[in-house]
């Protein structure tokens, strides 16, 4: 042998080499995610990220792209549509029909010596938010059930009940006559607002952890659909929050007939529900980022990093939410603060004093009794395990420190209600008015309870009534509190725990406990 064909064999083998080390690296990157390539120390360092954490889910392709503008870090419009570009899977568009028939085992209706009128469903598990539309009340028989409800707005009583062939009914949307929600175990569902007929269903995917949303004659969900494009706005692979992930779908359907109109990649599950105003959908995942999407063609119109906490609330040209307000990488303990962003523009109008934040802060929740049930819950809706890694749910524990699908579906954090100059929030263990004008806290009403040791937040979200603010509590009261001032005007015992937001009339609140009843109580005026 020749020292020339010598070299040239050497050279064959080195080449054969680092082509089947390419080989393989590429092959971990589509089966493992580009995660299992970093040091281990390096993936821990990434942890505290409050987005892009991947958990359970195996991008097909990693796409590097250049940082967002450094002017207006936040944006990551360019960054969604990728996720969304010519690279992305497909979008499953043939889903299997869920069944809704009538017959489901129907609530008991007494009424109390107070004068309050207790539903009472067979599953004695937790409610959500009910909805009143047309006199009549919309409300999920509990997580643990199957069946849904539509009841007579004054009296309780049952006018049609709907078995589901899924379980864990969600709050509902309805308008137009027809009334839709999901169930956690994977189906959105089209019933009759008036009959409870099913109109339409589709099994989407496992589990569904947002309610829908109704808007320009359609219905908005979501569903989890692993293995969504991962796009990273940085070089340095190593940082997780560079990144984002398609790990669920928002999807919008016709209402009338549920043909499929638009579906488009996020990057995780939608926090409460979206909300549609003026042809426009917006919504929050539980990674923190804020969308805006055209709601008849589903473009992206906008996309917000900012560390989302609640669903937004729409008010005078203004978005208005809640934020992380904490640095993890530096240690600092978790905090929240109510923001006002330009509706147009995405600006930052107003930020109001940050706080801190035990309920978000999965440190506290992992030992509090909220915790505990949710796991519970859980595994009697089949998840022993605890959320399915599809659910993505180490994400949100990460942002808002909760991680089991009873939760998440409940979950409604300091999500703000705005009137006038105004905006009223419950944050924790307490409810505020806030000045949108100075960024002022104009008044605080303290709630009863260890927020720590129950876990969560000790109050619902506000609604506005009368110029009254309704909050029901963990502790089991309902209370009217004056909108100018706090004070106290009335307090009803409930007997009964609320974690839910109620729903209310200008004669009467629907509240939703976590023992499974639905109290209708009479408000004085």
């Amino acid at each position: 042998m020749t020292e020339r064909q010598g070299w040239v064999i050497l050279l064959s083998l080195l080449g054969a080499t680092i082509v089947g080390a390419v080989a393989f690296m590429i092959y971990l990157v589509q089966t493992q995610g580009v995660e299992q390539l970093m040091p281990t120390a390096v993936r821990q360092m990434a942890q505290p990220a409050y987005r892009g954490m991947n958990v359970g889910v195996n991008p097909t392709t990693l796409v590097m792209r250049e940082a967002p503008d450094p002017a207006d870090p936040h944006d990551v419009r360019d960054i969604a549509q990728a996720m969304n570009g010519p690279a992305a899977p497909a979008f499953n568009t043939q889903f299997h029909p869920g069944q809704a028939s009538p017959g489901a085992a129907r609530p008991a209706v007494t009424t109390r010596a107070d004068g309050v009128i207790a539903v009472q469903m067979p599953s004695r598990s937790p409610l959500a938010t009910p909805v009143v539309d047309d006199g009549r009340v919309f409300v999920s028989a509990g997580f643990s059930s199957t069946a849904f409800h539509a009841l007579d707005a004054a009296t309780g009583q049952p006018l049609w009940s709907a078995g589901l062939s899924d379980n864990g009914p969600s709050a509902a949307a309805v308008d137009d006559g027809v009334c839709v929600l999901n169930t956690e175990s994977c189906t959105v569902f089209a019933l009759d607002a008036r009959s409870g007929k099913a109109r339409w269903a589709h099994y989407l995917g496992d589990p569904q952890m947002s309610r829908p949303a109704i808007g320009g004659g359609l219905a908005f969900t979501s569903y989890p659909a692993p293995g969504g494009l991962a796009v990273n706005f940085s070089h340095d692979i190593a940082q997780d929050d560079q990144r984002m992930v398609g790990t669920h779908v928002v999807a919008a359907f016709d209402l009338h007939s549920g043909a499929l109109r638009w579906q488009r990649w996020i990057d995780g599950d939608i926090m409460t529900e979206p909300v549609y105003h003026d042809g426009a959908l917006h919504l929050a995942t539980f990674s923190g980022t804020l969308y805006r999407f055209d709601a008849q063609s589903g473009d992206i119109l906008a996309a917000r990093a900012n560390r989302a906490t609640s669903a937004p609330t729409i008010h005078q040209g203004q978005i208005v939410y809640t934020v992380r307000a904490d640095d993890a990488a530096d240690g600092d303990a978790v905090a929240e603060a109510v923001v006002a962003d330009d509706l147009a523009t995405g600006r930052r109008v107003q930020r109001f004093a940050a706080a801190a934040a035990p309920q978000i802060d999965a440190d506290v929740q992992r030992h509090t009794g909220y915790f505990k049930t949710g796991r519970q819950l859980d595994a009697g809706n089949g998840f022993g395990d605890g959320a399915p890694p599809a659910s993505n749910a180490e994400l949100a524990l990460a942002n808002i420190g909760l991680n089991s699908v009873s939760a998440l579906q409940a979950f409604e954090g300091s999500r703000p209600a705005a009137a006038g100059d105004r905006l009223y929030a419950t944050r924790g263990d307490r409810v505020e008015c806030l000045d949108t004008q100075s960024g002022q806290t104009l008044w605080t009403f303290p709630l009863e309870g260890d927020l720590e040791s129950a876990g969560g937040s000790l109050g619902t979200p506000p609604l506005l009534v009368n110029g009254q603010v309704l909050v029901a509590t963990l502790s089991g009261k309902l209370l009217l509190l004056d909108a100018d001032t706090g004070r106290l005007d009335t307090s009803y015992d409930l007997h009964a725990p609320v974690r839910s937001r109620p729903a209310a009339t200008a004669t009467h609140a629907y509240v939703p406990t976590e023992t499974g009843q639905l109290l209708i109580v009479a408000m004085e005026r």
